[in-house]
């Protein structure tokens, strides 16, 4: 048996390829995409109305007796002004059998509209406006995914490093209490410093427990939202702030392409057809029809072999619904315009919330890495003073604990700076250049 060494490559996942996943796997996703598919269908069901409706129609029916018209009577008087003394006999018997109980047939009709007033084109316009607001839901569900997404990813990342600098913590306080240990052996500090070391390091190694958990669950609500599991690292990393566009330019993008504004139009387009159907409906619809029977079995005589025509339909009084209808679906027209000008107004709010936060975590960024050297200059000091008796224990943990936590900060910052960005970029319309410079 030969035993061959297995070579297994960590798999990383770039927020690139994490976009893929979510639009291959995720369930909301693709539901909407269902539902713009439906729409798509919708469409082509409302161009067929323009084409003629044919059916085929067969039946079969028995009744309980033929029917027949009596005129029996009538023979025997004819008979009595003839002088026959038997009518009957002569004459024969006068009760036809108009409809024998069995009878069946077998027809095709057609129905073909010719003339609506425009019913049909309007429908038509309707169906496109739908599947359109239909494509604009889709692109709005995934921009909200690839929001969520981002901040998934990115506070995997966050969690990742914050992580390894728990660990850090944990590695220098603990180099640094083994250090105490000595020091307390040789005599050179006492007890109550090798105990403070002790502590610090305890502190620590419960924050590196807490740190794998946060990132545990961090991964998870990654693994939800792009449906994989397989990845062992993450490849993009938090990027630090970088020139933006002034704020001016975001609001007009975003008053111009943002996905819910662009839904709300499309509605206002469908309110002001909804008012030219109603109107439509005083117009009469004209329709060419026609029938022919395939096959017959004892048919009334009634009935011809076939038949054309045309007709019209139109509705002379419905209880003044029509005009009811006019007024409800410029309510609806109304109400939609009220809610496009308040949209107009919030997504501009949204937008400069958006900017601001980026300004301030920039701000918070850059005043960390001036406060960063300083921490480790202290760091560095402390560790000195200590190791020379002059300084204390818990003044190296201090140091250390708040180089730590200035560097946790900077992941915070940094965080909180990359998911506001990936929004703005998202309702500017700036995702494809973000992701792109990742």
């Amino acid at each position: 048996m030969l035993i061959l060494p297995i070579h297994v490559q960590a798999q990383e996942l770039s927020l690139h390829d994490a976009v893929q996943h979510l639009e291959r796997a995720n369930g909301k996703l693709q539901a909407a995409k269902s539902l713009e598919k439906k729409s798509e269908y919708e469409v082509s069901q409302s161009r067929g109305r323009h084409l003629p409706n044919l059916d085929f129609n067969a039946s079969y029916t028995h009744i309980n007796d033929d029917i027949s018209i009596n005129l029996n009577q009538i023979r025997d008087a004819i008979g009595m002004l003839h002088q026959l003394p038997e009518p009957g006999a002569v004459l024969g018997d006068w009760q036809p059998v108009l409809q024998q109980q069995d009878f069946g047939s077998a027809d095709v009709t057609m129905k073909w509209p010719v003339f609506t007033g425009g019913k049909l084109n309007l429908a038509d316009k309707a169906a496109r406006l739908k599947s359109s607001a239909s494509q604009t839901q889709t692109e709005s569900t995934r921009e909200e995914l690839l929001a969520s997404l981002t901040e998934a990813y990115f506070r995997v990342r966050m969690a990742s490093e914050a992580l390894d600098l728990r660990q850090q913590v944990e590695n220098s306080v603990k180099v640094h209490t083994q250090n105490a240990e000595k020091l307390f052996e040789n005599g050179m500090i006492p007890k109550v410093e090798l105990l403070n070391a002790e502590v610090a390091l305890s502190n620590a190694q419960r924050e590196v427990q807490a740190a794998r958990r946060d990132l545990a669950l961090a991964r998870t609500a990654l693994n939800n939202l792009i449906g994989d599991e397989s990845y062992d690292s993450l490849s993009t990393g938090l990027f630090a702030p970088k020139a933006v566009q002034n704020l001016d330019f975001y609001q007009d993008q975003a008053l111009l392409t943002h996905s819910q504004l662009r839904y709300l139009r499309q509605q206002s387009e469908l309110a002001q057809l909804g008012v030219k159907k109603e109107r439509l409906s005083y117009i009469p619809d004209v329709a060419l029809f026609g029938k022919k029977y395939l096959y017959t079995n004892n048919l009334p005589i009634t009935e011809p072999n076939w038949a054309v025509g045309v007709g019209l339909s139109v509705n002379v009084f419905d209880g003044f619904r029509r005009e009811n209808s006019i007024k409800v679906a410029s309510a609806q027209a109304e109400q939609v315009n009220h809610l496009i000008t308040q949209a107009e107004r919030d997504i501009q709010t949204y937008v400069e919330k958006l900017y601001n936060e980026l300004m301030k975590q920039q701000e918070q960024y850059q005043s960390l890495q001036k406060d960063e050297k300083l921490a480790l200059e202290l760091k560095f000091m402390r560790e000195r003073a200590f190791e020379e008796g002059m300084g204390t224990s818990v003044n190296v943990v201090d140091a250390t604990v708040n180089l730590a936590s200035i560097r946790l900060k900077q992941y915070q910052a940094l965080y909180q700076y990359d998911t506001a960005f990936a929004r703005l970029a998202l309702v500017a319309d700036q995702w494809d250049e973000l992701i792109q410079n990742l």
